[in-house]
């Protein structure tokens, strides 16, 4: 089977007897950009010894008590859920902003189209190729520009968890400021 016919045998046919979460289809996508986002947002709780330097600081997770009355939340994220990918999606979000321009907006049905269109190697109608890179004609450094905008974002988490309550940081306002700082540092 190729990875194609893997990606549909398991988004399609197996996802009518499971309900999926977008994300969780997203990562079911063999592709660069579903190995970037996954590694960057997650770290396998410590265990992914092989990725860990992709893992991103910003996507840390802090744990509070002990036994059964420990939890577990985001550090830089203010109500954010810990459940199923919500990291990942975060993350294949602003890359699609970044790569889409934000005024447009995002859903999830999008983040799952543009993860669908992009894993191919050729055929794209912008010339997209994330099967083996993060790169494109209009974006040839796609992945340390994301890098990039992590590093603001965990820059300006940490201002805030210093001078501010952590609920200021929401995950569409992270987003909007990261976006907001970009368009301001390349205008």
């Amino acid at each position: 089977f190729s990875d194609e016919d893997i990606q549909t045998l398991f988004i399609d046919i197996l996802n009518n007897t499971n309900d999926l979460k977008v994300q969780e289809k997203c990562n079911a996508t063999r592709s660069y950009l579903a190995d970037f986002v996954r590694y960057t947002s997650r770290d396998g709780d410590g265990s992914w010894l092989d990725t860990k330097e992709i893992f991103h600081d910003l996507f840390t997770r802090v744990t509070t008590g002990t036994g059964a009355s420990a939890v577990t939340e985001w550090k830089y994220f203010g109500k954010m859920s810990m459940g199923r990918m919500e990291g990942d999606h975060w993350l294949a979000s602003l890359i699609y902003l970044y790569m889409n321009g934000w005024a447009g907006g995002v859903t999830p049905a999008k983040v799952f189209k543009f993860y669908r269109e992009t894993s191919q190697e050729h055929g794209h109608e912008f010339g997209w190729n994330f099967k083996k890179k993060l790169s494109t004609n209009s974006f040839p450094n796609l992945e340390n520009d994301i890098i990039r905008l992590l590093d603001i974002g965990k820059r300006f988490g940490d201002y805030v968890l210093k001078h501010a309550d952590k609920s200021y940081l929401r995950p569409n306002f992270m987003l909007f400021v990261l976006l907001f700082i970009n368009d301001r540092m390349t205008n």
